[in-house]
């Protein structure tokens, strides 16, 4: 159910028609509310014909009729009337900030917006301008609308300088109408001008039109596409800078409050100096409660230092990890931090202890500090808390971004421990998750993603590996490693490296891949550790043969908390991966062998074959 008013609801309404052709193919009801008229403010012709778009669809439309109440799965009419709904989606007007009222003296509309003369400035401060949704023209009202609101630009800039120089400013006349073109979401779209409208959602016009809307839309999008050199630029700029001045631009971000915060203090100190506050850490450690524990554990978060107990029979397994933020969601980036540090454990067949975290959060008020610091150690949390872990401590301090970490111990029997590189001629290579996770944020980076691969992506890196590890080993894995930052390719040629007697294959068509992650590299878009990836392409012993094909630069794709890549009894494949997927590894994936070389002569040993049996080239021999 869709509830707002205006063309914004329309927007948004696109958005979940598009998915189908048809309405017989919809696999939903939908229905819009409004409290006024759909379309309000364009003419009866438009109105119309979008009506008939939404009907087509088998919408249900409620007009002049806004919701009184919400529940949980129900809306609440003014007319009485109650709608159940699955999904619930607001489209509001433009709303004033409070600050306007609050914190200025500035002259205000009904709904808090400012109000302005027809030369833009406040109608009782001359000094003060305003444009765009903030104000109300009393002169020559609109709607709140971009396509005003970007036409105010060049009379502001001019009224900016003549107020500079001492001359009068001239009023600005907007234009009274403009032309909206407003897509049905099917391929088509309609013409609305004042109280003329053209196309329809089943017209060769509509059609037209949406072809014309398209190319304006993403030719406007590409405007704000970031610019790679000069994101690289400030990259190298930031890194020339002292700490004091990154201190400065990072809490710019954070608003005036932080910026006075940091200059009242005269410089950021490093060392010790520089230890997130005690205050923040407890109150953060008190939200955490109850942190991860474990019975081996016998002296956790909270001392100088955590005791942790080796269980008869068993030997330590101990590993690090540590990376920043590659998302703005620090909550889940404390899951993927965590997931990724805990498989190198996982991938020994141990099972890990106790974990210590090392933090870095940005520069700010001690609000947002400990705010961040929390989301981001409660994700740590809910990680380690299901992979059964304690916390046992860590250490914390500020800088300019955010960073998380972890050193992991665990414990496995002797006898039961996996090493990458055991493995042995004829057994088959199984992964577990999908690859691809570095061109994808690579491309989020440059607004270059969908937002539904990103979204899997990260579902995906969220997944623990333990039951995948647990389930390699009962099917006779004798050697296993996590995929992660020298990718898939890398990490194989680690399993069989030192080997005297094997090589190996890799199938580029039986490999896991994630949803858009070809395209990126179809685009050139690679993460900024492929280029040093790329060097073990000498490993390929066919390179000339897969060196074109779209999927071959995901091999030195760097993951961040990938599968596990393990060697398994040939005889053992297809039962294992049966359970792998039966556990929430759907990806799971038989990828290669593990091949004999002739041992006398040594060709092969230690490389890669890689096939693509989509193609036709499959190893019949180094």
């Amino acid at each position: 159910k869709l509830a707002g008013e205006g063309v914004v609801v329309l927007v948004v309404l696109v958005v979940f028609i598009s998915s189908s052709s048809s309405s017989s193919s919809l696999p939903y009801q939908f229905a819009l509310v409004t409290r006024d008229k759909v379309l309000k403010g364009h003419g009866t012709s438009a109105r119309e014909k979008i009506l008939a778009a939404l009907k087509s669809r088998n919408f249900e439309v409620y007009e002049n009729d806004g919701v009184e109440d919400v529940k949980e799965s129900s809306l609440s009419l003014q007319s009485g009337k109650k709608l159940s709904f699955n999904e619930c989606v607001w489209c509001t007007d433009a709303k004033a900030q409070k600050w306007l009222e609050t914190d200025t003296n500035l002259e205000l509309n009904e709904k808090g917006f400012v109000n302005i003369k027809a030369t833009l400035e406040s109608t009782n401060i001359p000094d003060v301008f305003a444009v765009g949704d903030v104000c109300n023209n009393i002169e020559h009202p609109r709607p709140k609308a971009g396509v005003y609101a970007v036409r105010q630009g060049p009379p502001l800039a001019q009224n900016l300088r003549r107020r500079c120089v001492g001359e009068n400013t001239v009023p600005f006349t907007p234009q009274k109408t403009c032309l909206a073109l407003i897509s049905t979401g099917d391929g088509h779209a309609i013409a609305s001008y004042g109280s003329r409208s053209w196309g329809a959602h089943d017209s060769a016009i509509g059609e037209r039109l949406w072809q014309w809307k398209d190319k304006i839309d993403k030719k406007w999008m590409e405007m704000y596409e970031p610019n790679l050199e000069m994101l690289q630029k400030m990259e190298r700029e930031e890194q020339e800078n002292a700490l004091n001045a990154k201190a400065n631009k990072v809490a710019a971000f954070a608003g005036q409050e932080a910026l006075d915060a940091i200059k009242a203090t005269p410089m950021r100190c490093g060392g010790c100096g520089a230890k997130v506050g005690s205050t923040i850490l407890s109150r953060v450690m008190k939200r955490l409660e109850p942190i991860p524990t474990h019975p081996n554990v016998l002296l956790g978060a909270g001392d100088d230092a955590a005791i942790v107990q080796t269980s008869p029979g068993k030997v330590s397994v101990q590993t690090v990890d540590f990376f920043r933020s590659f998302i703005d969601n620090p909550y889940v980036f404390g899951q993927i931090a965590a997931v990724h540090a805990l498989g190198d454990v996982w991938a020994m067949n141990a099972d890990p202890v106790s974990a210590l975290a090392t933090v870095v959060v940005p520069f700010g008020i001690e609000s947002q500090v400990e705010e961040t610091l929390f989301q981001l150690m409660s994700g740590a949390c809910d990680a380690l808390r299901d992979a059964g872990c304690a916390l046992g401590g860590g250490h914390s301090g500020e800088g300019a971004e955010l960073s998380l970490g972890f050193s992991i111990t665990g414990e496995v029997e002797k006898d039961m421990l996996l090493r990458k590189t055991s493995v042995e001629s004829g057994q088959v290579l199984i992964v577990t998750k999908p690859i691809g996770t570095g061109a994808l944020f690579a491309a989020d980076m440059r607004s270059q993603a969908k937002a539904s691969d990103i979204q899997k992506a990260l579902k995906s890196m969220r997944q623990p590996s333990k039951h995948a590890a647990e389930i390699l080993f009962l099917h006779g894995a004798t050697a296993c490693t996590d995929v992660t930052g020298f990718g898939i390719l890398g990490h194989l040629h680690e399993m069989i490296k030192d080997s005297t007697t094997s090589g190996a294959s890799i199938d580029l068509a039986s490999l896991p891949l994630l949803d858009g992650a070809v395209e990126c590299v179809q685009k050139g878009i690679t993460s900024s550790l492929q280029k040093s990836n790329l060097r073990l392409n000498r490993a390929i012993a066919n390179i000339e043969d897969v060196k074109d094909f779209d999927a071959y630069p995901l091999l030195f794709d760097p993951q961040t908390a990938g599968g596990m890549l393990a060697a398994i009894p040939e005889n053992e494949a297809n039962k294992c991966i049966q359970k792998l997927r039966e556990n929430g590894y759907a990806s799971s994936s038989i990828v290669g062998k593990i091949v004999q070389c002739d041992s006398s002569t040594g060709v092969g040993i230690g490389r890669v074959f890689v096939e693509n049996s989509a193609e036709k080239i499959e190893f019949t021999g180094f």
